[in-house]
C-alpha cells in the first residue's frame, strides 16, 4: 500500500502536540483506523525522535523504513574506522547515539563516538549531524567538549569522535556535593564563559540545560563541560554544506529552558540572547532547586498551552519561589545554609540578575554571556550589580500590553468620573473660600479688641519673670560649684579604691597560677578562684566603674579562667576545665557590652570558643556543638582580619588566628567523614598562610599552619580522590617543613607532635595500600617523637594519648607483617596507657573509644563489645565517634574466632550482635553526613567485616550517594 507522505507528516506533527502517551494512542486510533501501515509509519517516527522537544526534520523527507530498522543499534566490540572499538552506549537522541570507545591509534585513550542511527540518514538529519560536528570543531575552550575525528563507517553511517566527558549534570552535582551558593555561582561563571566562547565563534547552542552541562573532577576540582551542539545555529556562516532548515511551527530546544523567541512559530529570528535566557533558567534552578516554569505544569500542558506559558507567563523571583516552597528546608540544606538566610541571600541582587536574564523582551536581557558572568562576579565581590528592578513605568507598560481591552474600557470610565469630580470639587472649593473670608474678618475684629486689654497685663508679667530669672541663676551657680567639688572628691576615692582592687586581683591571679602547677587539689583551688575572683569583680564593679578600671579587671579574670582551663585540661580534669572556659565567656560577654569597640574582646571570645569546641569534640563526642563553636570563632576572626586598622592586634597575628580557625574546621571535617568541607577549609588555610608568608617570610606560626594545611590536604587527597601520589607528595612536603622546625629548636614540643602526626598519617596511607613494611617505618619515626615528649613530661595526658595511639598503629603494621608476638606486645602497651587515661578522665568519649579499640585488639571481645555500645550511646550525633564504634565491633570478630569455643552459642550470638551493631553504627554515621568512602574501603580495623554482605550493602549505598 502506498503511504501518503503529506498525511504522514500532518499526523506526525499533530501527534507530537499530544505529549501524553494515552492521548497520543487515542489520536492515532481515530486517524488511522483504516490504514494500519500509515499508523506504523507514524509510530516509527515517534519512536525514533524526541517527542518532548520536537524534531525539526520533516517526516516526508525520511526514507520509508520499519520501526525495527529505526531501532537497530551497533553492538559493543564493533570497530569503527579501524581504530575506535565501541565499549558501551551511553546516550541516545532522536537522530543519533553516543558510545564510549577505545581509540587504538595513534594514541590510546577513551573517546566518545557519535553515530547517526540506522534509518535516520535523511537530508535534514545528516545536515544537523554535520552541523554539530562543525560547531564543535570550531571551538577550543576548556569548558566545551572537543572534536578529534570524523568520517563514515563501513555501513555508510556518519560519525564523529569527540572528547569523552565522564560527569554528572550540573544541578545534580551541585545538590549531591552540597555546594554553597558561592560555589554554585563560581561554576555558573565558567559555564557562561564557555557559552561566550561559542558566541564569539558565531555559534548559538539553542539547547542549554543542566543535562548538557556535565561536571567532571580534575585534580579534585569540579570543571563544567558544555556538550550536545545538535541544535546549534550559526550566526554569520553556514556550519554545513547540507541544506538545513527548521520546519515551520516546530519547537527547537527543551521547553523548560526555552526562550520566548524560540517558541514563536517562526523561530528563525533567534540570536545569542536566546542562550542568555537559557542560562537564566539554569541559574534559577541552581539557586532554588526548580525551574521558573514548574515541571509538573509543563508535563500536563498541551502543546499550544506550553507555547503560551513560555511566551507570556512571568515567573516569580527566586526569593519569592523559595518563600512559597514546602521543600525550603531540604533546598537550604543542599546549599549548606539556613532557610531564612537562603531567602535573604537571594533577595535583591541575585533576584534581579536572574530576572534580567529571563526577561521576555530580549532587548532587556544581558547583551552577552560575559555580561551575565560579570554581574555574578560583582555580586560575589560585594560590588554594585548592573541588574536592577524594572521601573514602575515599565511594569505599567507590561500590564497595559497584557490587558489592552480592559485598560481601554476602564480608562474611558475613569476619564468621565474624573471630569465630573473636578467640576464638583471646583464649585465646593469656591463656596468654602467665601466662608473662610467671612470667618477671618470676624476673628480679626475680635483680636483687635483683645490686644488693647492684654498689653497692660504683659508688661506686669515681664517685670516679675525678669526678677525670678535673676534669683534662679544665682542659685544654679552655687549648686554647680558644690556638685563639681563633690564629684572630684568621689572620683578620687573611687579611682584609688578601684586601682588598688585591680592591682590586688592581678597579684592574686598570678599567685593562683603558680600554685596550680604544684598543688594536687586543683578542684578546690579552682573553686577558690571562682569565689574570690567573682567577689573581687563585684567590689571593682561597684567601686571603680566610673574610674575606668572595671573593664581591666574583667579582662584579667577572663584570661585567668582561660589559663585555669588549660591547666585543668592538661591534668585530665575535663569537666572542671570546660566550666572554666564557659566562665571566661561569661566575663567577655559582660565586657563586650561595656567596651564594644575594644578589639581584644572578640579576640578573647574566639580563644574561648576554640577551647570549648575542642573539648566538645574530644571529650563529649559532640561534633555538631564543636562545629558551632569553631564557626563562631571563625566569624569573629574574619571580622578582625577584615579591619584595615587594629593597632592593638597586628595584621600578622590576626591572619595567624584566622588560619588556625580554618585548620580546626578542616580537621573536624575529616574526623566526622566530610572530606569535601575539609578540603574547602584546608585550601583557605593554605591561601591565608601563603599570603602571610609573602608579606613576612619570618612569621614562624604561619609556616607552622601552612605545614598543617598541607598535611590535611595530604589526608584529604587519599580519602577524597584516592590520588596516592599527590597524597604522598603533600605528606613529604609537610614532613620537610616540620623537621626543619624541630632541627631549628629541638625543644619545640608542638613541632615534634605535628611531625609525629604526619608520619602517622603517612603510615596509615601505606598500610591501607598493604605496604606494611613502609607503614611500620613511618610509625616508628612518629614513635620517636612521642617517646621524646613523654620523657620530657611524663605527666602530660596529651602526650600519653599520642604514645598510646602510636603503639596501636605499630601493632596493626606488625600484624600485617605476620609478627603476631610483636603486635601483641604493642597492643598491650596501648591498652595499658589507654586504661590509665580513661581512668583519670572517665567522662572523655574519645578516651573510651580508644580504650575500646585496644581491648578488641587484645582479644577482650566481650569488654570491647560492651565499650563500643557505650561509646555509640554516648555520642549518637557524632559520625566520627560512630565510625570508631563500628571499628570496635568489627575488631571483636577475630577475638571471638580465637576463643577456645568460637562456635559456642554465646560466641555466635556475640558475633552476630557485633556484625549488626557495626553496620547499624555505620548507617547512623552516614545518616549524619559521613561520606569518607575510602576509609570504609581501606581501613584495616574494618577488614574483619569487609567481605560480609551487610557491610557490602552499606558501602554500595554510600558509593551511590557520593557518585550522585
Amino acid at each position: 500500500m502506498t503511504i501518503d507522505p503529506q498525511r504522514a507528516k500532518a499526523l506526525y506533527l499533530a501527534a507530537l502536540e499530544a505529549s501524553d502517551p494515552a492521548a497520543r494512542r487515542e489520536f492515532l486510533d481515530q486517524q488511522c483506523a483504516d490504514d494500519n501501515a500509515l499508523r506504523q509509519r507514524v509510530e516509527a517516527f515517534l519512536t525514533a525522535h524526541d517527542t518532548v522537544t520536537g524534531f525539526d526534520a520533516e517526516p516526508s523527507d525520511l526514507a520509508p523504513v520499519s520501526a525495527l530498522e529505526l531501532r537497530a543499534q551497533l553492538s559493543p566490540g564493533t570497530i569503527i574506522a579501524g581504530r575506535y572499538k565501541l565499549i558501551e552506549e551511553i546516550g541516545e537522541g532522536g537522530m543519533g547515539s553516543v558510545w564510549v570507545a577505545e581509540q587504538k591509534e595513534p594514541v590510546k585513550r577513551k573517546v566518545a563516538v557519535k553515530l547517526v542511527k540506522a534509518g535516520m540518514d535523511s537530508r535534514q538529519v545528516l545536515g544537523r549531524f554535520d552541523a554539530e560536528r562543525q560547531a564543535l570543531a570550531m571551538m577550543d575552550h576548556p569548558n566545551i567538549a572537543k572534536v578529534f575525528d570524523g568520517g563514515m563507517t563501513e555501513q555508510e553511517r556518519p560519525y564523529f569522535v569527540m572528547e569523552y566527558v565522564k560527569g554528572v549534570p550540573l544541578t545534580e552535582y551541585c545538590d549531591q556535593a552540597r555546594l554553597s551558593l558561592k560555589e554554585r555561582l563560581q561554576l555558573f561563571i565558567s559555564v557562561c564563559q564557555a557559552v561566550q566562547h561559542a558566541h564569539q565563534k558565531g555559534i548559538i547552542h539553542r539547547d542549554l540545560k543542566p543535562s548538557n552541562i556535565l561536571i567532571c573532577l580534575y585534580d579534585g576540582r569540579p570543571v563544567p563541560k558544555v556538550i550536545d551542539f545538535g541544535l546549534a545555529k550559526a550566526m554569520h556562516q553556514s556550519l554545513t554544506d547540507q541544506s538545513l532548515y527548521t520546519a515551520h511551527g516546530m519547537m527547537v530546544g527543551t521547553p523548560l529552558y526555552m526562550s520566548p523567541e524560540q517558541a514563536e512559530h517562526n523561530n528563525l529570528d533567534v540570536d545569542t540572547r536566546t542562550d542568555i535566557y537559557s542560562l537564566g533558567v539554569i541559574l534559577y534552578e541552581l539557586l532554588t532547586g526548580g525551574t521558573p516554569l514548574e515541571r509538573q505544569q509543563m508535563k500536563q500542558a498541551a502543546y499550544i498551552e506550553i507555547l503560551r506559558l513560555i511566551k507570556e507567563v512571568e515567573p516569580p523571583k527566586p526569593s519569592t519561589r523559595l518563600s512559597s516552597s514546602q521543600n525550603l528546608p531540604s533546598i537550604a540544606a543542599q546549599r549548606r545554609i539556613e532557610p531564612n538566610q537562603l531567602k535573604r541571600s537571594l533577595t535583591g541582587d541575585l533576584d534581579w540578575i536572574v530576572m534580567k536574564a529571563l526577561d521576555k523582551e530580549r532587548s532587556r536581557r544581558y547583551e552577552t554571556a560575559n555580561g551575565l558572568a560579570r554581574d555574578v562576579e560583582r555580586f560575589l565581590n560585594d560590588e554594585a550589580v548592573e541588574a536592577c528592578p524594572p521601573s514602575p513605568a515599565y511594569r505599567l507598560k507590561k500590564f497595559i500590553r497584557r490587558n489592552r481591552a480592559m485598560v481601554t474600557a476602564v480608562s474611558a470610565v475613569a476619564a468621565a468620573l474624573v471630569i465630573g469630580i473636578i467640576g464638583f470639587a471646583w464649585q465646593a472649593r469656591v463656596a468654602s473660600y467665601q466662608r473662610d473670608l467671612a470667618d477671618k474678618a470676624r476673628a480679626s475684629e475680635a483680636e483687635q479688641r483683645q490686644l488693647v486689654s492684654n498689653e497692660r497685663d504683659r508688661a506686669i508679667l515681664a517685670q516679675k519673670a525678669e526678677s525670678e530669672q535673676r534669683m534662679l541663676a544665682d542659685a544654679a551657680r552655687v549648686e554647680a560649684e558644690n556638685q563639681k567639688e563633690a564629684a572630684k572628691k568621689a572620683e578620687k576615692v573611687a579611682s584609688d579604691i578601684g586601682k588598688q582592687a585591680v592591682n590586688n586581683l592581678y597579684i592574686w591571679v598570678t599567685e593562683v597560677e603558680e600554685k596550680l602547677r604544684d598543688r594536687p587539689d586543683l578542684a578546690d583551688l579552682r573553686e577558690e578562684l571562682v569565689k574570690t575572683g567573682i567577689d573581687g569583680l563585684k567590689t571593682i564593679d561597684g567601686l571603680a566603674k566610673d574610674a575606668g578600671t572595671a573593664g581591666q579587671a574583667f579582662r584579667t579574670m577572663g584570661v585567668a579562667f582561660q589559663r585555669m582551663g588549660d591547666i585543668l585540661e592538661g591534668k585530665g580534669m575535663t569537666a572542671e576545665a570546660f566550666r572554666s572556659y564557659e566562665q571566661s565567656l561569661e566575663l567577655f560577654e559582660r565586657l563586650a557590652k561595656e567596651e564594644p569597640n575594644n578589639d581584644w574582646i572578640p579576640w578573647n571570645f574566639a580563644v574561648s570558643y576554640d577551647k570549648l569546641g575542642a573539648m566538645s569534640q574530644e571529650f563529649h563526642g559532640d561534633a555538631t556543638t564543636a562545629r558551632d563553636y569553631y564557626r563562631k570563632s571563625l566569624a569573629l576572626r574574619q571580622g578582625l582580619a577584615a579591619r584595615i586598622q587594629t593597632p592593638e592586634i597586628p595584621a600578622s597575628r590576626r591572619g595567624i588566628a584566622l588560619s588556625a580557625s580554618y585548620i580546626k574546621l578542616a580537621d573536624l571535617g575529616l574526623t566526622v567523614g566530610d572530606p569535601i568541607e575539609a578540603r574547602e577549609f584546608a585550601a583557605k588555610a593554605l591561601q591565608e598562610t601563603d599570603k602571610l608568608l609573602a608579606t613576612d617570610p619570618q612569621v614562624a606560626a604561619a609556616s607552622q599552619f601552612r605545614s598543617m594545611a598541607i598535611y590535611l590536604l595530604g589526608k584529604i587527597s587519599a580519602h577524597l580522590t584516592n590520588e596516592l601520589s599527590a597524597s604522598r607528595k603533600y605528606f613529604q612536603e609537610s614532613i620537610d617543613m616540620r623537621q626543619k622546625a624541630v632541627d631549628a629548636d629541638s625543644n619545640n614540643t608542638d613541632s615534634r607532635r605535628e611531625l609525629g602526626a604526619v608520619y602517622d598519617s603517612l603510615g596509615d596511607l601505606e598500610l591501607e595500600q598493604h605496604n606494611a613494611a613502609e607503614a611500620l617505618k613511618a610509625y616508628q619515626r612518629a614513635f620517636e617523637q612521642y617517646e621524646w615528649l613523654n620523657q620530657k613530661d611524663a605527666n602530660s595526658a596529651y602526650d600519653q594519648w599520642y604514645l598510646g595511639h602510636s603503639y596501636y598503629r605499630q601493632g596493626r603494621a606488625k600484624l600485617e607483617l605476620s609478627d603476631a608476638e610483636g603486635a601483641t606486645q604493642d597492643f598491650s602497651q596501648s591498652l595499658e596507657l589507654r586504661e590509665t587515661l580513661a581512668k583519670n578522665d572517665p567522662k572523655s568519649v574519645q578516651m573510651k573509644a580508644e580504650l575500646m579499640l585496644a581491648q578488641a585488639r587484645c582479644g577482650l571481645s566481650a569488654q570491647a563489645a560492651e565499650a563500643a555500645e557505650n561509646v555509640r550511646n554516648l555520642a549518637p550525633k557524632n559520625p566520627g565517634v560512630l565510625y570508631t564504634a563500628a571499628c570496635g565491633f568489627s575488631l571483636c570478630l577475630p577475638a571471638i574466632a580465637a576463643d577456645k569455643e568460637p562456635q559456642s552459642p554465646a560466641n555466635q550470638a556475640l558475633r552476630d550482635r557485633c556484625v549488626q551493631s557495626a553496620v547499624d553504627a555505620l548507617e547512623q554515621a552516614i545518616g549524619l553526613g559521613y561520606r569518607d568512602v575510602e576509609a570504609l574501603r581501606l581501613d584495616p580495623d574494618l577488614a574483619p567485616i569487609r567481605a560480609l554482605p551487610a557491610f557490602q550493602n552499606v558501602i554500595r549505598k554510600l558509593e551511590e550517594g557520593v557518585d550522585k
